[in-house]
């Protein structure tokens, strides 16, 4: 599961998303243990970080 550290980014796919896809589309927050960090790339300086599911605390879903 792909993740973001930028909020306006995340909100950038959220609507790509629904206008390619024209499906709902959401943004949450995570709270991620450091070993549960897999990979974190910074490629088109979209801060990604690949994080094991199975291991993240709090997951809220944004309004």
């Amino acid at each position: 599961m792909a993740w973001t550290t930028q909020q306006t980014k995340a909100e950038q796919f959220r609507v790509r998303r629904e206008c390619a896809e024209r499906v709902p589309a959401f943004v949450f927050t995570a709270t991620v243990r450091l070993d549960a960090v897999l990979g974190a790339f910074n490629t088109r300086d979209e801060r990604e970080v690949v994080a094991d599911p199975a291991f993240l605390d709090r997951v809220d879903q944004l309004d």
